[in-house]
């Protein structure tokens, strides 16, 4: 290559170079750094690419010392070209203001990070969430500082921290600090080092025990800081629950409702005892042991409502150690008292066709409805009478009064009929339903299907002869449908006649359903 061309490549070179490398940016245009009498602050500046010499215009006070690229990083000897340096201030007065720049020693372009250090005057505590549940991970809390002019200081590193719970709230028994390697962290080398010998710096983890509030102050520990007040901050910590039954309720005038709550922790579930955890079940924000609403009666401890006449209460979860609030998260559910308006009846497994087999035992199911269709609450002490007139099946009720035990005897057509006549209260009140509601439904038995002969064996011939055989139908009402398991080696008719096929095979089972 000619000399000319190799003198315009190298031009060409050095101008991308200067182009790519006045395009680089520093991470931090700007550093305020705390007074820091006896422990260096340190933060690390880094360069977006390529690889730099730095220098600080006030050494003795805000050193700089290039790092190398491995992880972690190591120091490097100070003439070091790097893409990051660690920049560490000490000093016994403030205001200072230093300058740490880095040359691109090819390029000579000059990155510039202007760095002051001065007084903290006032320190706050910031946390990505005030109002945690008791299965969430451990919660970072982090100081941060401030100065005269409410600036934030850039970093706190290094600097150590008195943490502790405010003995004025329930925080000693609801929460509790965790180190980060015990949480499965890996913090800072700063961090780790400070936590292993007992020591805490600006960042903590706090770990829940139970619900409840906590009170969390922070302060410095060192002499220059002691005028800045400590920091505080109030979490509150609420488990994961749910009410059981969920959803919307319907209740009738007179019956009754036991409510449970459970907590979802660590993938699995627990019943709450209301009164030894603190909480209760309340309507409408109003409190007391046992409450006369004009719709609902609720008892707190055992969270047993009672509908008392028709209309619409909501009932919320309530804490004794947590403000409205946070109270407001916990959940709620409505009340609806209604009037019965009609029934219904279905069975178990039978997509309500109410065509049943002899000797078999079938879950029957009341429901009662309101005027728009939805399911109403069945407690013990709603009365409902449910009658078969034929004798051809026999009823057992079960401690669910929705849920009948229907077993049938003989074949035949009968009508099996519900009737809610009353609910009775607790203490022998009986509120009458008027007229009653009543509901009818036919239904035919038969005896179970079989046919016969359960197996037919054809042998197979080469002359390709064909086979067939009638089946028999025991049972059913005598209307069937005929399938085949395999149509490649028999068909059977709609008359029961089955047809072998010229291929071998097997044919597992003939499928019948009443039609």
């Amino acid at each position: 290559m000619p000399m000319m061309e190799k003198a315009v490549w190298v031009i060409l070179l050095m101008r991308s170079l200067i182009a790519l490398s006045k395009s680089t940016k520093l991470n931090v245009p700007k550093l305020l750094l705390p007074l820091s009498v006896h422990v260096p602050v340190n933060i690390t500046l880094t360069v977006q690419r390529g690889c730099y010499k730095w220098v600080s215009s006030k050494p003795e006070i805000v050193r700089v010392h290039p790092l190398s690229a491995l992880s972690p990083p190591a120091p490097l000897p100070l003439s070091s070209c790097s893409q990051q340096c660690l920049v560490s201030a000490l000093s016994l007065s403030v205001p200072i203001r230093s300058v740490v720049q880095a040359q691109d020693p090819v390029t000579g372009h000059i990155l510039r990070c202007d760095v002051i250090i001065d007084r903290i005057e006032r320190i706050k505590i910031v946390t990505t969430a005030r109002q945690l549940f008791t299965d969430n991970p451990p919660l970072q809390l982090s100081v941060q500082a401030f100065d005269s002019e409410g600036n934030t200081f850039s970093c706190l590193a290094g600097l150590k921290f008195n943490w502790w719970l405010a003995k004025e709230s329930d925080a000693i028994q609801a929460v509790r600090f965790v180190r980060h390697h015990d949480a499965g962290y890996v913090p800072p080398p700063h961090i780790l080092s400070l936590e292993e010998v007992g020591q805490r710096d600006e960042t903590v983890l706090l770990y829940w025990i139970h619900s409840g509030s906590a009170l969390i102050e922070a302060s410095f520990l060192h002499s220059e800081h002691m005028h800045v007040e400590a920091a505080s901050v109030t979490l509150f910590v609420i488990d994961r629950l749910h009410l059981s039954p969920a959803g919307d309720t319907y209740l009738l005038q007179g019956s009754t409702i036991r409510y449970s709550l459970w907590n979802t922790e660590h993938g699995g579930e627990t019943e709450v005892t209301l009164s030894e955890e603190g909480y209760g079940l309340v309507v409408d924000g109003c409190r007391g042991r046992m409450y006369q609403h004009d719709i609902i009666c609720v008892e707190r401890e055992t969270a047993t409502v009672t509908a008392l006449k028709p209309g619409h209460a909501i009932l919320s979860v309530e804490h004794n150690n947590l403000p409205p609030e946070i109270m407001s998260q916990l959940p709620r559910t409505s009340v609806y008292v209604v009037k019965p308006s009609y029934m219904t009846l279905s069975v178990e497994e039978e997509e309500d066709r109410w065509v049943l087999e002899t000797g078999r035992r079938y879950y029957l199911t009341v429901r009662i409805h309101d005027s728009e269709g939805h399911v109403v609450h069945l407690s013990q002490n709603v009365v409902i009478a449910v009658e078969e007139t034929e004798g051809l099946v026999t009823l057992e009720s079960l401690s669910d009064p929705s849920c009948h035990l229907l077993q049938t005897i003989m074949k035949g057509k009968t009508l099996i009929q519900a009737s809610l006549y009353s609910i009775v209260s607790e203490d022998g009140e009986e509120w009458p339903v008027i007229p009653p509601i009543r509901v009818r439904q036919e239904v035919e038995i038969y005896n179970p299907l079989t046919l016969q002969p359960s197996v037919i064996v054809f042998p197979w011939q080469t002359n390709n002869k064909l086979y067939q055989h009638k089946i028999q139908v025991e049972g059913g009402s005598g209307s069937v449908k005929w399938e085949v398991s395999d149509s490649g080696i028999a068909t059977v008719t709609v008359k029961g006649v089955v047809l072998v096929l010229k291929r071998r095979g097997q044919a597992e089972r003939f499928q019948k359903h009443p039609t």
